[in-house]
């Protein structure tokens, strides 16, 4: 119990850097319809699977950027 109380400090920030990462990730999947690569389904599990390098992941590989999402808005 001692060691686990040494070590929360560091795994409180741990824990919301990762709900923080899930909820953008899965929030970002589910409400947008172009990727970069791949499709909702696969980065959904990606995301949900992967804890915090899966949503870095999807990050940097399958959300699209914004300036090229012009097609959208006609």
């Amino acid at each position: 119990m001692k060691q686990f109380m040494e070590l929360l400090p560091i795994m409180i920030p741990l824990i919301a850097i990762e709900a923080g990462l899930l909820l953008y990730g899965l929030i970002h999947v589910l409400t947008h319809k172009n990727y970069k690569c791949g499709n909702r389904l696969i980065w959904v599990l990606v995301v949900c699977l992967f804890s915090i390098v899966g949503p870095i992941l999807y990050i940097i590989l399958g959300k699209e950027d914004s300036a090229s999402r012009d097609d959208d808005f006609e």
